[in-house]
């Protein structure tokens, strides 16, 4: 493992790895926990949109990225 090896920013980085985080964070905000910060299911719905077309062809990708529409639409009525 090398300095040279980390991305600049997260949006630089590889689909996959973004895939990954997003759907670790997913996770940790149904669980509610506090390691979440200020992160909310829009912004996850943010950064996960571009995926589906960087990996496309993934239905696992869109159906999570449509899990998170929802997800963010049931939190906004419930407020």
């Amino acid at each position: 493992f090398n300095t040279w090896d980390l991305t600049e920013s997260f949006e630089r980085a590889s689909p996959h790895y973004r895939l990954s985080v997003l759907a670790a964070q997913y996770a940790e905000l149904l669980r509610g926990s506090p390691w979440t910060g200020y992160t909310s299911l829009e912004a996850l719905y943010e950064l996960a949109t571009p995926l589906t077309y960087e990996l496309g062809d993934d239905q696992e990708v869109w159906q999570f990225v449509s899990l998170l529409s929802r997800a963010s639409q049931i939190r906004s009525w419930n407020q």
